[in-house]
């Protein structure tokens, strides 16, 4: 049994490798594995999670009759602009940077020629899927 002690305190075991050794090799083992798992992780062509492409979400006020023009939309507090794009059919305004908060108002020519001011309350603001 001494001499069992003696082997241990002096890196034996008879296997001539001290437990510093063995902590040495399972560290180089351990980084043989991972390194190849973090450069597949790095390649050029892969998509990093804070890469993932963000889906814009885009909204719409409908309106009661057709209008020939809309010369501006803006946040109903006035706190900016917002742009917009009239559709086709001129039903609909959509709006392409709004921020989801508060209402807009919006000024329109009529198809009669005459100027309005519209207001549309966050409630009455929908999303749009697809333009």
């Amino acid at each position: 049994m001494a001499e069992d002690y003696q082997n241990i305190s002096k890196g034996g075991w008879g296997y001539g490798m001290s437990v510093c050794h063995l902590g040495g090799a399972l560290a180089g083992i351990l980084l043989l594995f991972f390194i190849p798992l973090h450069a597949q992780d790095q390649s050029p062509g892969a998509i990093m999670p804070d890469q993932v492409p963000v889906r814009v979400e885009y909204y719409q006020i409908f309106l009661d009759k057709p209008v020939q023009k809309v010369s501006g939309v803006e946040y109903y507090d006035g706190s900016g602009l917002v742009r917009f794009k009239l559709s086709p059919d001129g039903r609909a305004i959509y709006l392409l940077d709004y921020n989801g908060s508060g209402g807009v108002k919006a000024r329109i020519i009529t198809k009669e020629g005459k100027t309005e001011e519209i207001i549309r309350s966050k409630c009455n603001i929908h999303s749009l899927q697809e333009l």
